[in-house]
């Protein structure tokens, strides 16, 4: 589909680095509005994986635009499900190529792609799950000490949901939907270390807020310094990027001869 490939193109010769004022991003961002708008079937369609990698590194570059880290994490949960399941048709893949002999029909630098991916699906999970839990550290602490308590608690209840009672825990966020009982531990062990770092820090800022009040002790240098805000896994989170865009490419390429692949989207 030509305005699928006019809009990959313009993602690829995108600079993260040199829009300030992401006034191309915006351009490409109603680029992909207008091609939804113009194919009505692709509204309740995910988005290409192109086009949330791209989403994805506009909010990491220049600078992390951390009040998106929630929509952030939406969509990094939409790339771990492609992942998923280019994991699944690669694994496929490898045992039907077993079944060509001379004529198999995965080049070896595709099969090595494949078996790669299944080979470290655990390690891909694994590295997922700590970006993830790292980004809503980061969240939680920079809204915790920031001026609106309101938009930390709302933040908490996204995130944690899970931890009301029975009758009260619903799945809030993307994330939740695919993640295991022991994974679900995981995040439970987040939201204790944001607890240990509440009651740290209030306690702390009570010893020596002197005439100041707790919102300008946590604003303090003294206060930065006792208690500094982990950075986001930036290299961490790249390589996952560029491992999954790798796996599902590499499917994509192959599958249209494997798996009678659609690349409508």
């Amino acid at each position: 589909m030509d305005n699928w490939k006019d809009l990959r193109k313009e993602i690829e010769r995108y600079d993260y680095h040199t829009d300030p004022e992401y006034a191309k991003a915006a351009s490409i961002a109603q680029q992909h509005n207008d091609i939804i708008k113009t194919e009505k079937k692709l509204s309740n369609r995910p988005p290409p994986l192109f086009v949330i990698l791209h989403s994805l590194r506009s909010i990491m570059f220049p600078t992390f635009l951390f009040e998106l880290t929630s929509e952030f994490l939406h969509q990094l949960t939409l790339v771990e499900i492609y992942r998923l399941k280019a994991t699944e048709k690669a694994e496929l893949a490898i045992k039907m190529n077993e079944l060509f002999d001379d004529e198999a029909p995965l080049t070896d630098d595709t099969l090595r792609i494949f078996n790669e991916t299944v080979k470290e699906e655990k390690a891909y999970r694994k590295l997922y799950l700590k970006v993830v839990m790292k980004c809503i550290y980061v969240d939680l602490h920079r809204y915790w000490v920031s001026a609106s308590n309101s938009d930390f608690w709302v933040r908490w209840n996204e995130y944690f949901s899970f931890l009301r009672g029975p009758e009260e825990a619903k799945l809030s966020h993307n994330l939740h939907f695919t993640l295991s009982g022991t994974e679900i531990s995981e995040l439970h062990d987040t939201a204790v270390k944001v607890s240990n770092f509440m009651a740290g820090s209030t306690h702390w800022a009570e010893q020596h807020r002197e005439s100041r009040s707790i919102a300008e002790t946590f604003d303090s240098l003294e206060f930065n310094q006792k208690f500094p805000c982990p950075a986001i896994l930036y290299k961490h989170l790249e390589y996952y990027l560029e491992v999954v865009q790798k796996s599902v490419t590499a499917v994509e390429e192959s599958g249209r001869e494997l798996f009678d692949y659609n690349d409508d989207n």
